[in-house]
């Protein structure tokens, strides 16, 4: 069983806050680290990763410093075993939102885990995008969220910018219509001064522009400031999209 980042102190969630933790549990430990990687951009602090599917070892280690709200996902394989233990955690994890991985895709297995507790069911292959979508909407409907998602959560996760790109992307994104200076991403991202020469910010920089092109065409656009910085531009066509 590994698990990483579990670092929950009390058990206090006020409404509306964003929880402090989000569990990911399938025995595919490429799908639990792609699922962490996606939801990172809803901003929780802290994501455990759990490939020991075994629901006795997951409520003796991980439900006990388990805080009153947070978000599992789950992957559901077993179409008879499955259902039942969605209705264990449920028990275990009353005000959490749980989200179900349906790998069995049989013509009842997402209903049976909809009855059993969850709160959304997804079947493979996964859609970033979606995923991203679904889960906010659960939180928000959890209370765990009061204020919609940001402009930047979905952009990030459509685009499937990596984590150190998804912070430059929501840096900028804040600073909308203003010239971002690589000194100001590297006292924000890297906590230093940015050191002359330094092209690390130009190649994320590059990186973003072909993703975002990818998934959005023109409407999203990362300028270079020659000597200044960086800017985004955002076409009318992407505030209503």
């Amino acid at each position: 069983m590994n698990l990483l980042n579990i670092k929950v102190s009390g058990r206090y969630q006020a409404v509306g806050e964003i929880p402090r933790i989000a569990v990911i549990r399938d025995r595919d430990r490429t799908i639990c680290d792609g699922l962490a990687d996606h939801i990172r951009v809803l901003g929780i602090p802290e994501i455990l990763v759990c490939d020991d599917t075994c629901l006795e070892t997951f409520v003796s280690l991980v439900l006990p410093d388990a805080p009153d709200a947070g978000v599992l996902l789950t992957g559901l394989r077993d179409c008879v075993l499955g259902p039942v233990e969605i209705a264990d955690l449920r028990r275990h994890l009353p005000g959490w939102v749980i989200i179900v991985i349906d790998h069995a895709g049989t013509a009842n297995s997402a209903a049976d885990a909809l009855a059993a507790g969850a709160d959304d069911v997804l079947r493979m292959p996964l859609q970033a995008h979606e995923l991203v979508a679904r889960v906010a909407l659960r939180m928000r409907q959890a209370g765990m969220a009061e204020k919609s998602i940001s402009l930047e959560t979905p952009l990030i996760a459509r685009a499937q910018l990596t984590p150190v790109e998804a912070d430059i992307m929501r840096i900028l994104l804040s600073h909308r219509g203003q010239i971002v200076s690589r000194n100001q991403l590297s006292r924000q991202l890297d906590k230093a001064d940015w050191l002359y020469g330094d092209r690390k910010f130009d190649v994320h920089i590059t990186r973003i522009r072909k993703k975002l092109r990818a998934a959005f065409g023109n409407r999203y656009l990362v300028c270079t400031i020659r000597s200044k910085g960086y800017l985004v531009q955002i076409s009318d066509e992407a505030e209503t999209a």
